[in-house]
């Protein structure tokens, strides 16, 4: 019975999406304005979805009043889709969380004081970069996160 009960904890673990950490403070104030983007942190969802992964949005409190559309933002907070770091650094609650779920992150940040402590950052292609153009999300492919 423990075997069975093994076979079946490893086929779950199988058939589970990779993770997808979203940086939503750096996907959200990716606009030229000084206000962030609700808009961008969905597009960044959606794309999580339809490419394969569970994805999920870390922020940090200090977005809170500097969002353009804060009830929408309100209800990713309580579908769970978004999740706001309370009382540390989202960067440094997203790399834990990557680190323990081998999972990737969506970022533009550098992560340059992590390097140390994160060393996997110099070594893995697990940081997924992207650009708005035109308002739109693109994706510029996988890159390890370079200290340069």
């Amino acid at each position: 019975m423990k075997a069975l009960i093994e076979f079946f904890q490893k086929l779950l673990k199988l058939k589970r999406k990779p993770l997808l950490l979203i940086d939503g403070s750096n996907v959200a104030m990716s606009t030229k304005s000084a206000r962030g983007s609700v808009d961008y942190l969905v597009q960044a969802l959606e794309w999580g979805k339809k490419s394969g992964y569970q994805p999920q949005v870390i922020i940090d409190k200090s977005l809170l009043p500097r969002i353009d559309e804060r009830e929408r933002l309100n209800e990713l907070i309580k579908k769970g889709l978004v999740e706001v770091a309370s009382g540390t650094s989202a960067d440094l609650v997203i790399l834990e969380r990557a680190e323990k779920e081998r999972a990737f992150i969506m970022t533009n940040d550098k992560f340059k004081e992590f390097q140390n402590k994160f060393p996997w950052l110099s070594r893995e292609k697990r940081i997924i970069r992207f650009v708005f153009k035109e308002k739109k999300l693109k994706i510029k492919g996988y890159f390890v996160s370079s200290s340069r």
